[in-house]
């Protein structure tokens, strides 16, 4: 007989996904899972028991995750464990569903001709937000979302991660902007508890995070200035 899992899961999702909209056509959002891979590391080394979980795009389609679908199948297990205990949620998720014409998206809708002079029009409508149930169905996992910008001021980044955190209830949300490399860990207060260059520290400070607040009650961290964070080495 097998012997039974009690071991608590971290769970740890990313990786890119893809919305069909007819046969060889998809709205993408890309991602390749360097960062869900390097967190899957450090949960490791402490000797955790993290469980990795990869998009098609992100693990060269070695697993069946490809839709936004997928993803809230997948999450949904993972809400039913009730050994589960933390989510690192860093899929890129499409923001929106599309569809052209009247005909219904989908893998193996009919095939778009390139070479026709008239096409009908594409219409974009936003996709659900799965990060925004987790909580809902298991308000005890700790959650770990991700806000990424691109070239916006510390303020602006700041906001948009006070943002997710409030419409998800997270625990902790890193907000990265890809244009200037800053990353910036907010708690569920919305208090920024590390702003750096460096995306290794930036990861390494918050599994350690993360871990101690799973372990025990978290004190939150009152920085001087929340709206702005100094800088860590």
């Amino acid at each position: 007989m097998a012997k039974k899992q009690t071991e608590q899961v971290y769970h740890v999702i990313g990786g890119g996904t893809v919305s069909h909209v007819r046969s060889h056509f998809a709205l993408t959002a890309t991602a390749y899972g360097s960062t869900a891979r390097k967190i899957d590391v450090l949960l490791k080394s402490k000797g955790l028991n993290s469980q990795l979980h990869l998009t098609k795009m992100a693990s060269a389609g070695k697993t069946k995750l490809e839709t936004n679908e997928d993803i809230a199948d997948l999450v949904n297990e993972i809400s039913k464990n009730p050994l589960s205990k933390v989510i690192f949620f860093n899929p890129a998720i499409v923001d929106f569903d599309g569809q052209i014409g009247s005909v219904k998206s989908g893998k193996y809708a009919t095939r778009l001709q390139s070479r026709s002079l008239k096409q009908d029009v594409f219409t974009l409508t936003a996709s659900d937000k799965i990060v925004s149930k987790i909580k809902k169905s298991r308000p005890d996992i700790v959650l770990i979302a991700f806000k990424t910008t691109t070239g916006a001021t510390i303020n602006e980044q700041i906001k948009r991660g006070e943002s997710l955190l409030k419409s998800t209830s997270a625990d902790f949300v890193l907000a990265n902007d890809t244009g200037v490399r800053r990353n910036i860990i907010l708690d569920n207060k919305c208090n920024v508890i590390y702003n750096t260059m460096d995306r290794e520290k930036a990861l390494q400070t918050l599994v350690d995070e993360v871990c101690q607040r799973s372990v025990q009650k978290y004190e939150t961290k009152i920085n001087p200035n929340p709206n702005l964070g100094k800088p860590n080495v």
